[in-house]
């Protein structure tokens, strides 16, 4: 796909509509600090588009709970969408596990678009229809599941938010 930055190798993923459970959508969801989604799990697909506006930094935490998460974070100023399990639970095993992976990710139209996948130990996130992809796989020792929205350093839209819970086949 050719993009402003020229052409890319573009990822999609399959869809797992026929096994999908609407759970939460919201439009429109000014966020200057954190907020909690009204949603607990950790089987779900996820599709976020956000407007960053003023915010140094958006995204949101999955698997998350009073001391884990797993963070999928838009930096405005370096350019850079990450995928953070430094905090997502059993990390010691390893010393390089606890990482960051990054991918460069450029707006459209002031817009960053997400796709994430969450199914217990694997974190998957399309941005941009498919121009970054990151994932990973985490290990969470707590079953909360709890999801977390956040803007630091601004304001940001989060013009929708849906969540679809993946059922078993």
């Amino acid at each position: 796909k050719e993009s402003a930055s020229g052409f890319r190798l573009i990822q999609k993923p399959q869809s797992l509509k026929s096994l999908h459970r609407s759970a939460y959508h919201s439009t429109d969801q000014a966020v200057a600090d954190v907020r909690r989604i009204p949603f607990r799990g950790d089987s779900y697909e996820m599709e976020l588009r956000i407007d960053v506006g003023s915010a140094q930094k958006v995204g949101v935490n999955v698997l998350k709970s009073t001391t884990e998460q797993t963070r999928i974070e838009y930096d405005a100023k370096t350019g850079l969408l990450s995928l953070d399990r430094t905090k997502s639970g059993n990390t010691g095993f390893h010393p390089r596990f606890a990482s960051i992976e990054s991918a460069r990710l450029s707006p459209v139209n002031g817009i960053v678009k997400l796709r994430i996948f969450v199914d217990k130990s694997v974190v998957e996130v399309f941005a941009n229809e498919g121009e970054a992809v990151l994932t990973d796989l985490v290990f969470p020792t707590k079953q909360i599941g709890e999801i977390e929205v956040f803007a630091n350093g601004g304001q940001a839209v989060f013009k929708q938010i849906l969540i679809a819970e993946i059922l078993p086949e």
